[in-house]
């Protein structure tokens, strides 16, 4: 799995939502975690302006039952990676950084 080349893996996932792809995303968090990576969830509110959930950093209810860390903040390293799901692919589109 190529994400377990990176040093932080950080998965971005709406705050407070309980859908199949998105327990995908703490699904993969739970996995990596627990094959020694240092991985996190990040949450999101909003898409126009995207705000990363700072206040609370509270796992979403329905996931506890995973081995989630929450990340309030994403720390901009090249050996660091962020996983977008791909229905929220357009916020960073427009965001006027280039990711790779």
């Amino acid at each position: 799995m190529a994400l377990l080349n990176y040093k932080k893996v950080y998965v971005m996932a709406p705050y407070q939502m309980h859908t199949g792809g998105v327990e995908l995303s703490h699904q993969l968090v739970d996995y990596l975690r627990n094959h020694g990576k240092d991985a996190y969830i990040f949450y999101i509110t909003g898409m126009n302006p995207l705000n990363i959930v700072t206040d609370d950093n509270q796992v979403t209810p329905a996931y506890n039952k995973y081995n989630i860390k929450v990340a309030n903040s994403i720390e901009d390293a090249k050996d660091n990676v962020i996983v977008i799901p791909e229905a929220l692919e357009q916020t960073i589109s427009n965001s006027g950084r280039r990711y790779y």
